[in-house]
This record gives structure tokens, C-alpha cells and sequence, in this order.
């Protein structure tokens, strides 16, 4: 009977150890598992910019390729100046354009924010992209927020571009 008792007891201890043992190698999976899902996450989107998004992406820098920008800002001292050039360069381009590539940014944010995306790799590949629209497009977003009656339109792209020059 005792020698029953202690392969039972061993047993036991052998089963708890093997238990506290695995427990780390769960966490790290689960953790490995998250991170892989981030990153397929994020790959979607780089994926999408290049496959669906890229061609009205290129349409939205055509009317900034010829600008100087010190120029443009020293021509246009005042906020309102240079609210007032961007408006007028970017004249030609359509408000669907604007409002298609800043719903795709936004989902991009959102997705960075709530940590469904890899950050660094969205960082990587569309942080220049993100502040460039942002900062190219702001004064007509404003005008897309008011016309939306969304004053909050623009809100997640300001606040990843900060502020503009």
C-alpha cells in the first residue's frame, strides 16, 4: 500500500511540474500567435496600398511634384496664405480621391491603435505616406469634415501627422 501511495504521489508531482512547466511555453505561444496575426494584419494593408490604393495615391502627389515648398511658404507667411496655396494646387484633384485615401489611412490608424496591426510595421511603411496626405490634403479634409458634417474627419490623421508647416 505505501509503495502505491508514493508512485501515486510521484505522479502527481511529476503531473504538476509538467503543468507549471508548460504554462510559460502556452503564454509565449499565444504571444508568437498574436504577433503573426499582426503582422499578416498589417501586410493586408501594405498589400491593398500597392494593389487597390496606388494608382489614386500617385493622382494625389501629381499636383505637389512641381511645388517648392520653402517657396511655398515663403510666398504664404500666414496660415491662411498657405491654406489658401494648398487649395489651389490641389484644385484639380477630386474630392472622392481625398475622402477614398483618407478612409484607407484611417482604417490603417485604427487598426495601429487597437494593436490589431504590427505598429512598427505600419510605422515603417506608411508613416511618410500618412503625414505627407495629411499635411498636403489638411485644408481640404477640413472642407470634406464640413461638407460631411463630421468635424471629426480628419481627427485620427492629424493626430498621427502632428503638426504641419
Amino acid at each position: 500500500m505505501g509503495e502505491l501511495v508514493s508512485t501515486r504521489t510521484l505522479i502527481e508531482t511529476a503531473s504538476h511540474v509538467a503543468v507549471i512547466v508548460a504554462i510559460p511555453f502556452f503564454f509565449l505561444q499565444q504571444n508568437a500567435d498574436r504577433n503573426s496575426r499582426r503582422e499578416a494584419s498589417s501586410m493586408e494593408f501594405i498589400m491593398l496600398a500597392n494593389d487597390r490604393y496606388s494608382d489614386v495615391i500617385s493622382t494625389l502627389s501629381k499636383p505637389w511634384e512641381s511645388v517648392d515648398i520653402a517657396d511655398l511658404l515663403k510666398n504664404n507667411p500666414t496660415k491662411e496664405g498657405v491654406a489658401q496655396a494648398k487649395f489651389a494646387i490641389t484644385e484639380s484633384v477630386l474630392d472622392s480621391d481625398i475622402e477614398k485615401v483618407g478612409e484607407f489611412y484611417k482604417s490603417v490608424l485604427i487598426c495601429r491603435r487597437a494593436k490589431h496591426c504590427d505598429q512598427k510595421l505600419i510605422d515603417d511603411f506608411f508613416r511618410t505616406n500618412i503625414v505627407g496626405f495629411y499635411c498636403s490634403y489638411d485644408v481640404r479634409l477640413d472642407r470634406i469634415a464640413s461638407r460631411l458634417n463630421r468635424p471629426d474627419y480628419a481627427t485620427d490623421l492629424q493626430a498621427y501627422a502632428g503638426r504641419c508647416a
